[in-house]
């Protein structure tokens, strides 16, 4: 019943009561006309200069991890009599009475990408649902949830990650400067601190008396290089355990020297050195990825040391992609549901590693570091 309806009814009795002379009905009467009016007031001034604010992560957060999200309610000119809290971030309503006045809960991205936060909003009402008033907070925009990341399981006939580029963290491997330099140069950018001398441009440097680095391309040598290939994937659930295989990948790298990473639709080279510098980009770039990103720039791709090819695809395409690159070593990642063909070198994320051979030559066995 509606507040007009009621009101209505509580006049008919009324009217009823005088023009029959029957006084027993003026009680029922005043009661609905009082009630609606009385649940009408009540909210207007519950809801008038009450507000609604959400405290919500910014920027990014990692996939799988809970992130307490914070609502408080300030109230109007009186309590409210009732309603509902109403957030997309939450399970469902959460009750609102006149006792509420702050709520805690823990929200969790289970998958990757980047999402909409929406706006929080309290339902104003009174018990008998006559009247409503709705408040919103601001919109809290949106957020990056990035993959998260693993260590490596090396087994046992990998005989450990040196031979493939993984070093002890903080030490082995090969340095920024015998891994960055070898990258094609792509134009100039200002100097950022620790990057290697080898890098510097001097001669602008003697010009315009400012340091300035070399910046690189995607189509260059690099001792170790990750690709990710995000076409075709058997599903969503396998491209996500590709990209956080690659990203688990990248810091086991970057750990021991550096390496850069190629994303598909990419066409520049992002580069992950041991002080970690460029890695906020690539973790982000990575939390985006997409099936429809587009193929990696395979002939932009020189010559590597090693080259970790992520993919997510079960055909044998991605294996194809992978023999064409020339590089010393190629490693094809994939999801553990999907067959490598070769002996395992190790697994992460829920996927697994395997060495292969150049084009027409097959997998082959793990070689010996020399």
């Amino acid at each position: 019943m509606g507040a007009s309806t009621a009101t209505a009814l509580g006049l008919a009795l009324l009217v009823s009561g005088t023009l029959f002379g029957s006084p027993s009905l003026y009680p029922a009467g005043i009661a609905l006309l009082a009630i609606p009016l009385a649940s009408i007031a009540w909210v207007r001034l519950a809801a008038q200069r009450a507000q609604v604010r959400r405290r919500t992560p910014v920027g990014s957060l990692i996939e799988g991890h809970s992130y307490p999200i914070e609502i408080s309610l300030s109230r109007g000119l009186v309590p409210p009599p009732g309603g509902a809290l109403i957030d997309p971030l939450l399970d469902g309503p959460r009750p609102v009475g006149p006792h509420s006045r702050r709520w805690g809960e823990s929200i969790l991205f289970a998958r990757r990408g980047r999402r909409d936060l929406g706006a929080a909003e309290i339902v104003i009402r009174d018990p008998f649902g006559l009247s409503e008033r709705r408040r919103r907070s601001a919109d809290g925009g949106q957020v990056v949830v990035l993959p998260r990341t693993e260590p490596l399981q090396f087994t046992a006939g990998g005989a450990g990650g040196n031979a493939l580029g993984f070093g002890e963290r903080g030490g082995g491997g090969a340095g920024p400067d015998s891994w960055a330099a070898e990258f094609e140069i792509d134009g100039l950018r200002s100097y950022r601190e620790g990057t290697p001398a080898a890098r510097i441009h001097w001669p602008t440097v003697a010009r315009t008396g400012e340091l300035h680095e070399r910046r690189i391309t995607a189509g260059a040598d690099a001792a170790r290089l990750v690709v990710i290939d995000p076409q075709r994937p058997a599903g969503e659930d396998a491209l996500d355990a590709a990209v956080r295989a690659a990203a688990s990948i990248c810091l086991e790298l970057a750990a021991s020297g550096g390496c850069a990473l190629i994303l598909g639709g990419d066409m520049r080279a992002l580069e992950i050195d041991p002080r970690l510098r460029g890695w906020p980009q690539a973790h982000h770039r990575l939390a985006l990825v997409e099936a429809d990103a587009g193929a990696p720039p395979i002939q932009r791709v020189g010559r590597a040391g090693v080259v970790f090819w992520v993919s997510a695809d079960p055909s044998p395409g991605a294996e194809q992609r992978c023999r064409r690159l020339s590089a010393t070593r190629r490693v094809l990642v994939r999801p553990a549901s999907q067959p490598l063909g070769g002996p395992v070198l190790f697994r992460v994320a829920g996927c697994e590693a395997a060495e292969l051979r150049a084009a027409g030559r097959g997998p082959s066995r793990r070689r010996a570091a020399a």
